[in-house]
């Protein structure tokens, strides 16, 4: 089930390539990230990544972040601190 953020999102309809680039085109994100700095739903769906758990977190551009900025954010903040909701 989808969350009903989802409809608001900029990237409903875009192509999903931008937000999980295939090996060797990294050019491609800077699409997916433009979208959501945009985007009026760009804090729930960075919630909704980081509610997946690092392990779960590997792929795709959600809320603006890459899976290695959300690995950060977590080695920083905590692993539970996102997962209090689950």
């Amino acid at each position: 089930m989808k969350p009903a953020w989802i409809k608001k999102a900029n990237c409903k309809g875009a192509n999903p390539d931008w937000f999980h680039p295939p090996e060797g085109e990294p050019g491609l994100k800077k699409h997916a990230l433009k979208l959501c700095w945009e985007c009026t739903v760009r804090d729930e769906c960075f919630l909704y990544a980081m509610s997946f758990g690092q392990i779960d977190d590997q792929y795709g551009i959600y809320g603006g972040t890459t899976p290695q900025q959300r690995r950060q954010i977590r080695r920083y903040a905590g692993e539970t601190y996102f997962m209090r909701g689950k």
